[in-house]
C-alpha cells in the first residue's frame, strides 16, 4: 500500500479514508465471507489514531497484522489497518487514572454477525501487538467498536435487513421478530 501526501483538508482524508473503507467493507468482503459466523470469515477495519509520531508506520502495521493473525486465526489479508494523526488531544483527566503518555484510540469497525468473544480476542491481540512493535503502553489505549447492525445500514439502493444481502449468513427471524 503506497502513502499519499496530500494538500486537504484532514477532513476531506477522513471522509475518503472512511467511504473507500466503507465500500470495500460492505461490498466487496462480503462477496469473500465464507465462514458460518466465525472469526476467519469475517473483516474488520482497524484504524489508530495518535499524535504525529516518528515510527515507521508500514512495518509496525505490518507487525500488527502478523500478530492479530496469529492470535486470532484471522487471515491478515482480510483485515484493513490504517494509521492517523490527530494535530492535538486533550485529556486532563489521563494522568489521574494513570495513563502515562498520549492516548491512542483505535476504532475497530466489525461486521454485526462477529461474535463478542472474536472482537475481545482482535483487541487484546492489538493491544498487545502495539505495546511490543511500537512502545505504546496498553493502559493509553482507548479501543472501541463501530458495529453494523441491521436495519442500520444502507447501501446498494436499499436498507439492509438480513445479512445475506450483503453475502454474508442469513440471519435467524425468529430472533429478528418485531
Amino acid at each position: 500500500m503506497r502513502v499519499i501526501s496530500c494538500k486537504y483538508s484532514s477532513h476531506r482524508i477522513h471522509k475518503f479514508i472512511t467511504g473507500t473503507a466503507l465500500l470495500c467493507f460492505f461490498v466487496l468482503v462480503p462477496m469473500l465471507w465464507a465462514g458460518g459466523g466465525s472469526l476467519g470469515g469475517t473483516d474488520p477495519m482497524i484504524k489508530i489514531t495518535s499524535l504525529p509520531t516518528k515510527l515507521d508506520l508500514k512495518a509496525v502495521l505490518a507487525k500488527v497484522g502478523d500478530d492479530v493473525s496469529r492470535d486470532t486465526g484471522l487471515d491478515k489479508n482480510m483485515v484493513t489497518y490504517y494509521w492517523q494523526t490527530f494535530d492535538c488531544i486533550y485529556a486532563p483527566g489521563a494522568s489521574s487514572v494513570g495513563i502515562e503518555g498520549d492516548i491512542v484510540f483505535i476504532d475497530i469497525y466489525v461486521p454485526g454477525f462477529m461474535t463478542d468473544e472474536d472482537i475481545g480476542k482482535v483487541m487484546t491481540s492489538l493491544a498487545v501487538s502495539l505495546e511490543k512493535n511500537a512502545g505504546i503502553n496498553r493502559k493509553a489505549l482507548f479501543i472501541y467498536t463501530h458495529v453494523c447492525e441491521l436495519k442500520r445500514l444502507y447501501m446498494m439502493g436499499e436498507i439492509i435487513t438480513d445479512w445475506s444481502q450483503v453475502g454474508g449468513p442469513a440471519t435467524d427471524k425468529s430472533a429478528t421478530a418485531e
